[in-house]
């Protein structure tokens, strides 16, 4: 009896199981998942599209439609929903069909110091063979980030191990309805004494070149750095080349397109470098990195050498040193509006020249349009002051400035009167001639059949000035607000007429 209890107590205990782990010996079925400890992913069996084969596979536990990140059996699925994922004691997890046949494995062998064997789906969507209670990523027997499928999940692995060799990287699947390998890959090309960039290959052929490693993520990639604890690595000038002369030309592959030289170095003595700016740098696949080289030493080592047709630093850190030195065509460049970098390009004597010859003639050219403009406005300056001394030599008193005033119409009320000169009078006689030249009549002569006033006084005279001799530059802002208003309501201030009032314009607007 006593016997009895005891089983039964072992088989509540495998069956109330860990909801996000897999032990030895307890099997997942068709209609069964598993979920990550803060509800983040999901494995269990799956169809994609309209497919009717089934696949183990891990989603996102939240989002609909569902969002599949990782697939076992994507080459191998199973037919029916009789399927099993299940541990056994070596460690190695395996999806058996209806007739126990194994259809995927992780092909793992625990050594014998390992006890207490789950797997285990992490919140990063990380699915993790190990010991119960290891939490050291280094220990883990094997885990699913190390054979990504068509998603990056932070955290995974890509690039290729110096190592072991294997390479891992995305790949597409080949339909919606079918996980298996398709065409196309996203990949880190890592190619011993090569510099590391980020490519896409459709079956093995690059397609699309993201960029090469700045010191803080991929040319082109907002969130994917070097692993740094480990041997993996995670994750237009097209069109201006004029000024260098190359001319973008198209193979017969239409998706490789590159920039050719209308002129070719020489390794002449006046050869030299252009810098482009915010730019996406060319393909590395033919250059030579040195990662303690500063920017100067850079420069010298590929003028030193005539093969080097461009050099740059690739490291955007703060302080970052490195040279990348190209040999030979510039393959892939373009105008980068974020994460560009700076590439210097080596230009023929004769381009160069002519690029400093276009610099000074510019440079001359602005020159004498601004020595031009002084001396006109120079020379119109002395004019005015010559015309203005002479009219001053003219009036000896007062009397005689206030005749002159009346009588040239341009003089300020504070010069006339009182023989004060300031920026003020300048105002006056601008606002003079705007006048003037506004209502089409001159201040001096002008006659109203009403009053003897000149064109001033004409309902532009402020209240201040008009009846206390008062004038300031508050006079000249209300001259001003005189003119704004009638040409907004294109009538005018003195002769305004209104059926319901007396008012002139600016009495009108102010009731």
């Amino acid at each position: 009896m006593l016997l009895r209890y005891i089983n039964i107590f072992f088989l509540v205990l495998r069956t109330a199981r860990s909801i996000d782990t897999i032990s030895v010996h307890q099997n997942i079925s068709d209609g069964e998942t598993i979920v990550s400890e803060n509800a983040e992913f999901e494995l269990g069996f799956f169809s994609p599209g309209s497919s009717k084969s089934r696949y183990l596979g891990i989603w996102f536990k939240k989002t609909s439609p569902q969002t599949v990140v990782w697939v076992a059996n994507q080459v191998t699925p199973l037919k029916g929903t009789l399927g099993a994922v299940k541990l056994d004691n070596q460690g190695n997890l395996t999806l058996v069909g209806g007739s126990s046949k194994v259809i995927w494995s992780s092909n793992t062998l625990a050594s014998p110091t390992n006890i207490n064997l789950v797997a285990q789906l992490l919140d990063t969507g990380n699915l993790v063979i190990k010991n119960e209670n290891t939490t050291n990523i280094e220990d883990f027997i094997w885990q699913s980030f190390d054979y990504p499928g068509d998603t990056y999940i932070p955290g995974m692995k890509l690039g290729k191990n110096i190592i072991t060799g294997r390479d891992s990287y995305l790949t597409s699947w080949r339909s919606a309805d079918d996980p298996s390998p398709g065409k196309y890959s996203y990949r880190f090309l890592m190619v011993k004494g090569k510099y590391p960039q980020v490519c896409i290959t459709r079956s093995s052929a690059i397609v699309t070149r993201i960029g090469p490693n700045n010191g803080i993520s991929f040319s082109g990639l907002a969130n994917c750095a070097p692993d740094t604890n480990s041997s993996y690595i995670h994750c237009m000038i097209r069109t201006r080349y004029t000024p260098v002369d190359l001319k973008e030309k198209n193979s017969e592959d239409k998706d490789i397109s590159f920039c050719q030289r209308r002129i070719a170095l020489d390794c002449g003595p006046g050869e030299g470098f252009l810098k482009f700016s915010s730019m996406k740098l060319p393909d590395t696949e033919n250059v030579v990195f040195s990662s303690n080289m500063s920017l100067l030493d850079c420069e010298v080592a590929c003028k030193n050498n005539c093969s080097c047709t461009a050099y740059a630093n690739p490291n955007i850190t703060s302080g970052g040193v490195g040279c990348l030195l190209w040999y030979g065509g510039l393959i892939d460049v373009r105008v980068y509006p974020q994460n560009g970098q700076d590439l210097y390009v080596r230009l023929a004597t004769s381009e160069l020249s002519g690029l400093q010859s276009s610099f000074h003639t510019k440079k001359r050219l602005v020159m004498v349009v601004t020595l031009s403009i002084s001396a006109v406005l120079t020379f119109l300056g002395l004019i005015l002051a010559f015309y203005i001394r002479r009219k001053w030599k003219k009036t000896s008193n007062a009397e005689n400035i206030r005749q002159m005033g009346s009588a040239e119409g341009y003089i300020s009320p504070e010069y006339a009167m009182n023989g004060l000169y300031s920026v003020k009078s300048d105002i006056f006689n601008f606002g003079v001639l705007v006048l003037e030249i506004v209502s089409g009549k001159k201040n001096r002569g002008f006659v109203h059949k009403d009053h003897d006033d000149n064109l001033l006084g004409h309902g532009y005279i402020s209240p201040e000035y008009a009846m206390n001799g008062l004038y300031s530059v508050k006079s000249d802002i209300f001259n001003f607000g005189v003119l704004v208003l009638e040409i907004v309501s294109g009538k005018k201030n003195r002769g305004f007429v209104h059926k319901d009032h007396d008012d002139n314009l600016l009495g009108h607007v102010s009731a």
